[in-house]
């Protein structure tokens, strides 16, 4: 039985032993039917509570590789498909748009020893480190 737990920011904290993906059979089955539009799986918006509202501010989409060396060629494919091959990039940067948040793409791998951070305002590629990353998103 999972007991109901609440995290420093008093969400509802789960806590689970297991690593199942509990959205993945929707999200399967939603690539399956035909919606007359499309869905944008969107990974992260970070979330304020600013006396009292809660403000949007920031968006974060993910992407995992496998390499441990990233070449530019690398990043260069990743912005091709986001810009050009399916266009996700500008939806994207449209919600940010519309939110008044900035957007990024961060690229990392299972080790978790980097991440290349995209940002969509600056158009601009930027490793860091995980604690340099977990810096920068907690003064957004």
């Amino acid at each position: 039985m999972l007991q109901k737990k609440y995290n420093s920011s008093g969400q509802k904290a789960y806590q689970r032993t297991d690593t199942e993906d509990r959205s993945l059979v929707y999200r399967n089955w939603l690539r399956t039917i035909e919606t007359g539009g499309f869905f944008l799986d969107i990974d992260f918006i970070k979330w304020k509570n600013i006396d009292g509202e809660n403000i949007p501010c920031a968006i974060t989409e993910l992407t995992r590789c496998d390499s441990r060396e990233i070449q530019q060629s690398y990043l260069d494919a990743i912005n091709n498909r986001l810009f050009i091959r399916d266009k996700q990039g500008d939806t994207i940067k449209r919600l940010g748009k519309l939110l008044g948040v900035p957007v990024y793409l961060v690229l990392f791998q299972k080790e978790m020893l980097w991440l290349w951070v995209y940002s969509f305002r600056k158009e601009h590629w930027k490793k860091f480190s995980p604690e340099e990353w977990a810096m920068y998103l907690k003064n957004l």
